[in-house]
């Protein structure tokens, strides 16, 4: 089996627990496995983190629309493992290294989880091939939108193509913070931004504009909660889907 896709699963009790179990245990040729709103629990996901050597030719990992609860925190942060401290406890996003084919990686939340930003950053240095990453309702702030401007910066990812950072409580001055790194994604085709409500300074939407006309590859643009006026959304438009409501 090379392909695993379940989505919108409920009601299953700990089922999930024994499927993530049962096909990370022993070393397999999985490329891709997608569990998108399966209602993925922290014991789930932690024994995942704790099996990634077994899915080494893993590429597509996609666990969004998933709200960890109990343990979400911790099993979150068991991707970061470093088998080079393997005396130690770590958080999941140390073990990504280990997925050297790795192109999609999509993450659950919980609450807190923003603290993992740090640490996922870092990871993230030694994942040059990534694609896709989502980061949904990781409610960032102005501080973790900064870090994640500087990983931007500091390693601009020549085929990274699509990013969902909806759910975030990131102000204006955090997001022009983060432009300098944004406008680096030059393959971009489509971003999301969306929050629950953001009232964008002027000098956001003219940067952003300025970012957007750079960025030739752009498909769809979401940013649904940004309070934007007629005058703002003609700024921002351009040959791009420009989803506001």
């Amino acid at each position: 089996m090379c392909l695993l896709r379940l989505t919108h699963l409920s009601d299953i009790g700990e089922g999930m627990d024994y499927i993530v179990k049962t096909l990370s245990a022993e070393p397999c040729d999985l490329k891709e496995i997608q569990l998108v709103s399966c209602c993925l629990s922290g014991n789930a996901v932690k024994t995942l983190a704790q099996n990634l050597h077994n899915l080494a030719k893993l590429s597509i990992l996609d666990l969004s629309e998933n709200h960890l609860e109990k343990d979400g925190k911790e099993a979150l942060q068991q991707l970061s493992k470093n088998d080079n401290l393997a005396k130690t406890k770590y958080s999941k996003v140390d073990r990504l290294h280990i997925l050297e084919q790795l192109t999609v990686l999509m993450l659950p939340w919980c609450g807190d989880v923003r603290v993992s930003l740090a640490r996922l950053s870092e990871q993230l240095k030694k994942v040059p091939q990534l694609v896709k990453l989502g980061l949904k309702n990781w409610r960032l702030t102005d501080a973790e939108i900064r870090i994640l401007g500087v990983f931007f910066e500091e390693n601009p990812l020549e085929n990274f193509q699509q990013l969902d950072l909806a759910g975030n409580c990131v102000s204006s001055d955090g997001w022009l913070a983060f432009m300098s790194g944004f406008e680096n994604l030059k393959q971009l085709v489509f971003f999301d931004l969306s929050t629950k409500a953001l009232l964008p300074d002027a000098s956001l939407v003219r940067k952003l504009s300025h970012v957007l006309s750079k960025l030739t590859f752009l498909q769809e643009v979401q940013l649904v909660g940004w309070q934007l006026d007629d005058d703002d959304v003609s700024v921002l438009k351009g040959a791009f889907q420009l989803v506001i409501a």
